[in-house]
């Protein structure tokens, strides 16, 4: 289902919002949540936008113009290169909210392991590091000023949950699920005095644009390997399943329902620990057994296996997969 950079932002405001939200959390519009059709049909095309011409273009445009005025070394195209080198152009006043707190008077953004990490400049300590899956919205501020009552709250299901955060502000907002639960919110503004006098406005517009792209792609790797349902748990838009009747939803999720450590499978490739049963193989399906969501990760794991061995093709992979997902 092909997709573009518009569906990814907001109509009113034009902030970022993950594919499943079903306002945006900066002004509260409604949009066309996309969590029915990942759970129908996981691959969106979200991951496709990464390596579309028209985006690619606008990339190496934006790069090349920013890397003449900051006399950056690179003018790459490909979006993640891009979005470092943009990013890179400025130092940062930082502050984070919410279950994670960090502060910092001289920070930068840098995109690594699949992470977005905020560092200080002398010691490249991490002040904090996010998972590109786990970005729930970002928007640049608004010509009349910051915003510092955004992303107060995000809709789900017709759900709205609000959250108590304190006021923040900046250039740029970022809202993610943190790992030990709750809702955390960034804020990077420009440093006075700093390289950062030196760029135009719109750099903050142009980092929002581009880790809105990355971050709806890595979500989208992220609910097809682990499915739509547990990535919205993830996320805390919904509730966790129970996990002591069989059936039950279950999958690479932390015992106590929290996210995975920051590198730990956050790409959503390879690390969801899903597979399929062999066939044949001993013990499995058989009475005695594991029944419910413990057998489905089994033949996952399994799946998993046969095709790293070359033992399935990627068809017979896809398909199986499905089968087995089914049962849920």
């Amino acid at each position: 289902m092909p997709v573009d950079l518009a569906s990814l932002s907001c109509p009113s405001c034009g902030s970022y919002a993950h594919p499943f939200l079903e306002a945006c959390p900066a002004c509260g519009v409604a949009r066309s949540s996309r969590f029915d059709d990942a759970m129908a049909r996981p691959d969106q095309g979200f991951g496709a936008l990464l390596e579309d011409p028209h985006i690619t273009r606008q990339v190496r445009e934006v790069v090349l113009r920013y890397s003449l005025r900051l006399n950056s070394a690179s003018t790459a195209a490909e979006i993640h290169a891009g979005l470092a080198t943009v990013a890179g152009s400025l130092q940062y006043r930082v502050r984070a909210t919410g279950p994670v707190a960090a502060a910092s008077e001289r920070g930068r953004l840098d995109l690594v392991d699949e992470s977005v990490a905020i560092r200080e400049m002398s010691s490249s300590r991490d002040l904090l590091r996010v998972p590109f899956a786990m970005i729930l919205a970002a928007a640049h501020a608004q010509e009349d000023g910051p915003r510092p009552g955004a992303w107060a709250g995000l809709a789900f299901r017709g759900t709205v949950e609000a959250e108590t955060t304190q006021p923040i502000d900046g250039n740029f907002v970022m809202a993610f699920a943190a790992e030990n639960g709750g809702l955390g919110r960034l804020a990077l503004a420009n440093q006075r005095g700093l390289l950062a006098a030196k760029a135009r406005p719109d750099h903050f517009a142009i980092v929002a644009r581009w880790l809105g792209v990355i971050a709806a792609a890595a979500a989208e790797a992220r609910w097809t390997a682990v499915g739509a349902r547990l990535h919205a748990v993830e996320l805390g838009l919904a509730a966790a399943p129970p996990t002591d009747t069989p059936g039950d939803d279950a999958g690479p999720a932390a015992p106590d329902g929290g996210l995975r450590e920051p590198g730990a499978g956050e790409s959503g490739r390879g690390e969801s620990g899903r597979g399929e049963p062999g066939r044949g193989e001993p013990g499995r399906g058989e009475p005695g057994a594991p029944s419910g969501a413990a057998s489905v990760k089994e033949a996952l794991q399994v799946l998993e296996e046969l095709r790293a061995a070359g033992l399935v093709s990627d068809a017979e992979y896809a398909m199986k997969r499905s089968e087995i997902l089914d049962r849920l």
